[in-house]
C-alpha cells in the first residue's frame, strides 16, 4: 500500500501563481501538489514571519497516514526552512535558499542588505540557532551561477542538516523554471522518497 504523499509549493518573491511545469514534475511521482499564496505584497516593511504565518494556515495539521513534503524557492524556501523547524515535514527540498541570516550579514552586498531593511522589519534570522530545529530528510539546490552568498549558504545548509544532499545545477542562475533546473527538482524527489 502506498502512501498519499502531499507536497506543499511555497513560491518565490512576489509569485502569486503555481507553476504548472512544477506541479507537473511533483504529480507524476504520484505527490499532491497544494500550492501556498504568500502574500508578498503586505505593506512595507513587513515581517517575514506573517510569511510563515501564511504557509501554517495553509497547512494546519498533519493528517494521518500521509507523508507530508515541503518544497520552496529562493525568498520561499526560506518561509520552508523556518517552516520546516514546526511542522517536521517528512521532506524538505530548498531550492535557492536566500542567505538572509544574520551569519550572512557580513559578507551580503551592502544593496541587498539595505533591500531587506527596507523590505522587512524582522530582526535577522539566526541559521544557527533554527539549524538544529529541522530534523527532515533534506534536499538543497542552488543554481552554479547564482550570487555566491546563495551557493555558501547552500553549501553551508548542506553540511548543517543531517541526511541532507546537495545538488548544484550547472550553467543555471536563480531560474526554478529552467529544464535543468526541474530535471534537478525531479532528482531532489528521488532521494526523498
Amino acid at each position: 500500500m502506498h502512501m498519499r504523499k502531499i507536497v506543499y509549493i511555497i513560491p518565490g518573491y512576489e509569485v502569486y501563481k503555481p507553476a504548472s511545469e512544477l506541479e507537473n514534475i511533483f504529480k507524476k511521482e504520484g505527490f499532491e501538489p497544494i500550492f501556498v499564496p504568500i502574500r508578498w505584497d503586505r505593506k512595507r516593511p513587513a515581517q517575514f514571519k506573517e510569511f510563515v504565518q501564511d504557509f501554517l494556515k495553509v497547512y494546519r495539521t498533519k493528517p494521518k497516514g500521509v507523508c507530508i513534503y515541503v518544497f520552496g524557492f529562493s525568498l520561499g524556501a526560506l518561509v520552508a526552512f523556518l517552516a520546516a523547524g514546526k511542522i517536521r515535514p517528512d521532506g524538505l527540498i530548498l531550492a535557492s535558499l536566500s542567505s538572509w541570516f544574520a551569519e550572512d550579514l557580513e559578507t551580503l552586498d551592502q544593496s541587498w542588505s539595505e533591500w531587506w531593511q527596507k523590505n522587512f522589519s524582522d530582526k535577522p534570522f539566526s541559521f544557527q540557532k533554527l539549524v538544529p530545529r529541522i530534523k527532515s530528510k533534506t534536499v538543497v539546490l542552488v543554481g552554479s551561477t547564482e550570487d555566491k552568498d546563495m551557493i555558501n549558504r547552500a553549501r553551508e545548509t548542506a553540511k548543517r542538516i543531517p541526511h541532507t544532499k546537495l545538488i548544484t545545477v550547472k550553467g543555471v542562475g536563480h531560474k526554478i523554471l529552467h529544464k535543468d533546473y526541474l530535471n534537478a527538482v525531479k532528482k531532489a524527489i528521488l532521494y526523498l522518497v
